[in-house]
C-alpha cells in the first residue's frame, strides 16, 4: 500500500536530520528510519559490504513503491494510460522553486 501523502522536505529532515536527496540508496535508507522510528520492521536490509541490498517481503515497513504500482497509483481510478504533457501531471525541476 501506497502512503496516504507523498514524503515532503519536512518529514525527510525530521526523519534523517538531513536535507533531502534524491539517490536510491539514500531513499531506501529512509524508508527503514521512518519503519524504526513508527515501531515497524525495515524492509530493506543493507549488507555489510554496504553495497548490497536484500528485501525482506515479510516486513512490515516503508518501502518504494514498484513500477507497476507507482503506475497503478497514478491512475487515479481510472482504467486507462494517463498521458500528457510532463509540467501538467508532473512535478519536476523546470516547474519547481528548486535549481
Amino acid at each position: 500500500m501506497l502512503a496516504k501523502f507523498p514524503v515532503t522536505q519536512e518529514l525527510y529532515f525530521a526523519i534523517t536530520n538531513e536535507d533531502p536527496s534524491i539517490t536510491w540508496k539514500e531513499d531506501i535508507i529512509f524508508c527503514n528510519n521512518l519503519s524504526v522510528k513508527t515501531g515497524l520492521n525495515s524492509y530493506y536490509l543493507i549488507q555489510e559490504d554496504n553495497e548490497t541490498i536484500i528485501f525482506d517481503i515479510k516486513a512490515d515497513g516503508f518501502r518504494l513503491p514498484t513500477e507497476a504500482e507507482w503506475e497503478y497509483s497514478c491512475k487515479a481510478g481510472t482504467t486507462g494510460i494517463r498521458y500528457k504533457k510532463q509540467k501538467n501531471i508532473a512535478w519536476y525541476k523546470d516547474n519547481s522553486s528548486m535549481t
